[in-house]
C-alpha cells in the first residue's frame, strides 16, 4: 500500500500544515479502512506500508500510555514523600513568599501538587519545602 499523504482526507492544498500527527488511533484507522475500501481489488496496494504505519501508531500509543503511567507513579511518589512529613518540623515558603516554619499536621493535593497543612493553619506546597528537621535545627 502506498504511504498515506499527510493531507489525505484532512485538508486540501499544499499550504496546509502536516496534521497526521494530530490524529488519534481511531481516526487513523478510519483513514486506513477508507483507503482499503477504495483500492482496486485487481491491483491491490502494497500492504507493507500499511503494516509499518499501524506499527508506528501502536508504538506511539504505547509510549503515551507509558508516559501516563510514569506521571502517575511520580505523583504517587510525591504524595508518599509528603505524607512521610506528617508530624515533622519543616521550613519553607508559603504562597505569598513568606518564610514559614511549622509542624506538618496533614497533607492534601492541590492541582496535583502535594500541599503541607501545618498545625498553625498555614499551608506550603511541597515544591516550596527548603528543610526538614528537628525544632532546634530549624530555628533562625
Amino acid at each position: 500500500m502506498s504511504a498515506i499523504s499527510a493531507n489525505s482526507g484532512l485538508a486540501s492544498g499544499a499550504t496546509q500544515p502536516n496534521r497526521l500527527g494530530e490524529l488519534d488511533s481511531q481516526e487513523f484507522l478510519g483513514i486506513i479502512l477508507a483507503e482499503l475500501q477504495a483500492q482496486d481489488p485487481l491491483a491491490p496496494n502494497d500492504t507493507s506500508a500499511l503494516v509499518q504505519q499501524l506499527s508506528s501508531v501502536r508504538s506511539i500509543e504505547s509510549d503515551l500510555n507509558m508516559t501516563e503511567k510514569l506521571e502517575s507513579l511520580v505523583a504517587d511518589n510525591r504524595l508518599a514523600s509528603a505524607t512521610s512529613l506528617v508530624g515533622r518540623r519543616v521550613e519553607g515558603v508559603d504562597d505569598s513568599g513568606q518564610s514559614i516554619i511549622g509542624t506538618v499536621g496533614a497533607v492534601r493535593t492541590r492541582d496535583g501538587t502535594p500541599t503541607l497543612l501545618l498545625q498553625d493553619g498555614s499551608t506550603m506546597s511541597l515544591d516550596r519545602l527548603v528543610g526538614v528537621g528537628e525544632y532546634a535545627e530549624l530555628l533562625p
